[in-house]
């Protein structure tokens, strides 16, 4: 049986094989769970880290326009949770030992049960959780969440006093999600300036993975931010394609732009 290694471990091994850790954002079922399936098989093959994969929800209040269309179309159709463990499950059989990151917005989470979606999706090869609007005080209240044997991602922002900084560095598990702008995903444009500053800090607390996120599409911005971070997160970029794109395009789209973002 092929061991799935931990996220911290996933982003280290390809920080040191390629010099960064690629970190695709796919939303499930964008425009269908099959492409879905193909869509992971694409970014794995092209050496991502892992796949952040994402959750639709109808107020998602940390993402831009792009994919709040995404999530949309997906909703038009029945989204259940254990369709998305199915596909998960169909993921890893398919990449034994890859290690996956699911992104959702906190009522999908206790409507489940954060224990339970905790377990579950564990078992269907998941290594990482991130809920953009479950403050880090409410993960550290919640037994659930604070013993889980996979960690449940923290976010340092642009607005993160350095005691801020210290504090959940501290409690930090697997990777710190570093927003690179004060806003929503893919719609401005990321300052570098501002940004690694926060970078050497959170270095400065604790030896974790610094991965950058939300308004990262271009080749000259993962370039600049490699000097200071472990790796990047790219998401509404490629949904715009999946978007604007026939299905059958999908693939051999995402691949051109693959081609012309990453190092």
């Amino acid at each position: 049986m092929v061991k799935t290694e931990s996220m911290e471990e996933a982003i280290r091994k390809k920080k040191k094989e390629r010099g960064y850790a690629f970190i695709p954002y796919l939303a499930m079922d964008d425009p269908d769970m099959d492409k879905t399936l193909e869509i992971a098989d694409l970014y794995i093959k092209r050496g991502a880290a892992s796949i952040e994969l994402g959750l639709p929800f109808t107020d998602p209040v940390a993402d831009g326009v792009i994919l709040q269309r995404a999530f949309r179309r997906i909703l038009k159709k029945p989204f259940k949770i254990s369709r998305v463990l199915t596909t998960l499950r169909k993921l890893s059989a398919a990449h034994p030992g890859f290690p996956f990151i699911v992104m959702g917005y906190a009522n999908i989470f206790y409507q489940y049960g954060m224990e339970k979606i905790s377990l579950d999706m564990e078992r269907a090869g998941v290594r990482a959780l991130v809920v953009p609007d479950l403050p880090f005080e409410e993960k550290l209240r919640n037994p659930q969440i604070a013993d889980s044997s996979i960690p449940w991602v923290n976010f340092i922002t642009l607005s993160s006093s350095p005691e801020r900084i210290r504090t959940v560095v501290e409690k930090s598990h697997g990777f710190i999600y570093l927003v690179s702008v004060k806003g929503i995903t893919g719609t401005t444009e990321p300052d570098f300036r501002e940004v690694e500053p926060l970078a050497r800090q959170i270095k400065a607390v604790k030896d974790i993975p610094v991965i950058i996120g939300f308004g990262i599409k271009s080749k000259k911005q993962i370039a600049e931010i490699l000097r200071f971070s472990d790796g990047f997160i790219i998401g509404s970029r490629f949904h715009e394609i999946i978007e604007k794109i026939p299905d059958k395009d999908i693939l051999p789209a995402l691949s051109r732009e693959l081609d012309l973002i990453l190092l």
